[in-house]
This record gives C-alpha cells, structure tokens and sequence, in this order.
C-alpha cells in the first residue's frame, strides 16, 4: 500500500480527503483511529475485489492469452536433459518451452512414461489449474528432479497433467527466476547462469510439434484446496505440500500486483476509488438523563 501511495498523487489526495473529519466542530482535522482503520480496510477490500475479478474473468499476463492466432506469438523453445534418480541417467529431451506467464512447470504424464519414471513420482491431493482458454484440469502427481540446459543445472518441481499437451516440459515464470534466466526480447533470446555462475546464452530449438499450441496449454491460475480436516491422531490441520505452498504464494503475489496496476489505471483515470456510501454508519441515538444530554 506504501508503494501504491508513492507512485500515485491522486489515490493519495483521495484517501486524505477520505480520513478528513466531517464533523464541523473538528474543522477538518484527522478523523478518529477507529475511522482511519475503516478507510484502509476499504481501501484493501477493494484491492481484494479487483483481484477476485481477475480470477473470475481469467485475465493473465502471457504471451498467449493474449493473441488470437498461433503465427501471432513468438515461442521459445530450447532442448536438454532431465535427470532419471532411480539409474541416475540424464535422458536427452527436444520440445521444452519457455513461458514467462506459465504459473507452473509442467510435463505430460505420456512424457514420464516414456522415460520410465513413474515410480519418482510424488502424489499430489486437492490441486487443478486452469489454462488460459479457460479448461480446467487436475493434477495428481509432481516429479522433483534436476534439468540441464547446455552448463546450467537446475532443480526443477514439473507438475504432472494428464492431459497431453504438444511440448515435453514447460518451464514457469518461478523456473526463470530460480535459474537467473532473463529474456533479451529484442534479440528473441534467453540468457541464464551456467554452474560456474557466468551467464549462458539459452540453445533455441526448433521442433517439429504434433500440433499448434494455444492458451488451452498453458496454466495460468491454480486451484488449491488443502486438507483442514483434523485426524483422530493429529489435532493439528495437515499442513501444506511445499511446492502447492510455493505456487500459492507466488500466484497470491501476482494476483494482488495485478489488482494494484488496475486500481493505479482507475486512479489516474480520475475514477473515485472510495464510494460515499462505504462509510456511512449508523445516526448516533440521543438519550437523557438528569438534567443533562449523552450520546451513545
């Protein structure tokens, strides 16, 4: 919130005007506490509520979300290996695609098969994510492994879908950040630090895909309902997957980033913020007693 009022005058001289007292006694001064914590909770109710739209429209930040057609979009693809724990191998993979507005990293549940790691794979209970045409699907499993990229070495976290998708893996946002990878958009490439911590640039690989890939592949909202439910054993609520955990923190982060720039828009537009009528309380009642007059 102290950042939204740095950047932005208006919402400022909208929420000194909110705090203003209106009773003419106080000739304007600073209203009481109780009534200044309203107008901040008014002021992140909305920002929730801007934020809950976004979930409901399905609005997202990627490069496919918003482009009609496929020629329109320009993807990334690069090839390397993924580690195999059970016979410690690197298996060489084609068709790993690099979205920076993919919530998760991905593969394919045909994709583990055939590299015969099933058995590393780890269940995951109560998660589904909705891709940017707005299907929804379940995940049931994730694959913690190691991928190499050229000299970089990664941990990487791939959710397992069921549903079979034109690329092998798909590398998140989340991944980009772990692997210091930054996108050069005017070149079309990617550059990441290598094990000897200098900067690499990314291989581009250009596969030849079973079909076009469209918003329907990629995920851009989770949906996450952790176990509450107390056991006869465990008083406590099972805590949380870590890596459901993670994704929910980083989707929670840019779900409220997202509602900020549009609450920011609407301020700079001149658009009022604060309603008259989410202040309005209750007509004080007057009661006598004695000879004098108390308000309560």
């Amino acid at each position: 919130m102290a950042d939204l009022l740095d950047v932005s005058p208006r919402l400022r001289q909208q929420l000194n005007a909110a705090m203003r007292s209106s009773d003419p006694r106080k000739r304007g001064k600073q209203t009481e506490d109780e009534f200044t914590l309203g107008v901040v909770v008014a002021f992140l109710h909305s920002l929730m509520e801007v934020a809950a739209d976004i979930c409901t429209d399905g609005q997202a930040d990627t490069w496919l979300a918003d482009e009609e057609t496929i020629t329109d979009c320009h993807l990334f693809f690069t090839f390397g290996c993924i580690l195999i724990r059970s016979t410690n191998v690197m298996r060489r993979l084609g068709c790993i695609l690099i979205d920076c507005g993919a919530l998760i990293s991905m593969t394919t549940m045909s994709i583990v098969k055939a590299l015969d790691a099933v058995a590393e794979l780890e269940t995951v209970r109560d998660m589904s994510y909705r891709t940017a045409a707005g299907t929804v699907h379940a995940i049931r499993f994730k694959w913690r492994t190691v991928l190499r990229i050229a000299s970089a070495k990664v941990k990487v976290t791939l959710f397992v879908s069921e549903t079979e998708a034109p690329y092998a893996i798909l590398l998140s946002r989340r991944f980009m950040k772990q692997s210091k990878m930054l996108g050069d958009y005017e070149r079309d490439q990617y550059t990441m630090g290598d094990v000897h911590g200098r900067r690499m640039v990314v291989p581009r690989y250009d596969p030849q895909l079973k079909r076009p890939i469209s918003g329907a592949d990629i995920p851009v909202l989770v949906s996450l309902s952790p176990q509450l439910e107390r056991s006869e054993t465990n008083p406590f609520p099972a805590p949380m997957d870590p890596d459901m955990h993670t994704v929910s923190q980083d989707q929670s982060r840019r779900l409220v980033l997202q509602a900020a720039e549009s609450l920011v828009k609407a301020v700079q537009a001149d658009i009022p913020l604060l309603r008259e009528d989410t202040f309005q309380t209750e007509d004080d009642e007057e009661f006598q007693s004695g000879k004098g007059w108390f308000r309560a």
